[in-house]
């Protein structure tokens, strides 16, 4: 179950660094809402460019687990994140004095995907086979940005000391073609793996929302270091991005 939910936490943040802009509503203005607005400009750019994402293939992955019981091996080829290019920048609000900003990234729907998978093992202690196509769509995903910048006092180099995100998905929906689970219809099987997918979310958003905020902001800092607000916002507005889609899944701190 966890490369659904790595997935996904791997597309929400896609999401973020990878915005189109659409600014529902907004409060403040200046340097720093000019800041964010060059940003997401120039993550648009990285959008057009690697959506959908392509992940490396799976072959013959052994997972198991107690709660629930599996014991499974999974091949997945072709993997990829699709949809993260489309979303919405929404509740934009900026402070000058406090250079701090705030954010809300909306998307009605990330994919992941594999155009081939196949499965054999147990589960629930009920034998399980199938192959052939996997989709799955995440609905509704939401990443709340909370960001804090820093100034030095002599230089003006900029920097962030604080990154804060929080996650949400409403649902989740999966087509698992050929799916065969002893006793069990297709429909019963694809509902039970929803419900297992936003159960492992839910359980481990916290470690999500400790881990990827951090490595983002590392990220973050390490490329603007020495360049002031100014510099940062100039830099984002004349350049084109020429990150691989390797380079932006290392910079997420992610191996799927």
């Amino acid at each position: 179950m966890k490369y659904f939910a790595i997935a996904l936490v791997a597309s929400v943040l896609g999401s973020a660094l990878c915005a189109s802009i659409e600014d529902r509503s907004q409060s403040g203005n200046g340097r720093v809402l000019d800041l964010v607005k060059a940003a997401f400009s120039y993550a648009s750019k990285v959008a057009s460019k690697w959506d959908p994402i392509p992940l490396s293939d799976l072959y013959e992955n052994h997972s198991t687990g107690s709660d629930p019981q599996y014991d499974l091996v999974i091949t997945q080829l072709n993997r990829k994140i699709a949809g993260v290019a489309n979303v919405s920048l929404e509740n934009i609000e900026t402070d000058d004095v406090a250079l701090t900003a705030k954010f809300l990234v909306v998307n009605p729907e990330i994919q992941f995907n594999s155009d081939y998978y196949e499965v054999f093992g147990t589960a629930l202690n009920r034998n399980v086979s199938g192959s052939g196509p996997f989709r799955s769509r995440f609905m509704n995903v939401t990443a709340l940005f909370s960001v804090r910048f820093e100034e030095d006092p002599s230089t003006k180099a900029l920097s962030i000391p604080s990154l804060s995100e929080l996650y949400n998905i409403s649902s989740v929906v999966v087509d698992l073609a050929n799916i065969q689970v002893e006793g069990v219809t297709k429909e019963e099987t694809e509902a039970y793996v929803e419900k297992e997918v936003l159960k492992y979310f839910y359980a481990n958003k916290g470690n999500f929302e400790k881990f990827f905020p951090e490595v983002l902001r590392q990220e973050l800092n390490d490329e603007m270091y020495g360049m002031t607000m100014a510099e940062v916002t100039q830099w984002l507005k004349e350049n084109t991005p020429k990150l691989s889609s390797a380079a932006i899944l290392k910079a997420l701190g992610l191996n799927v």
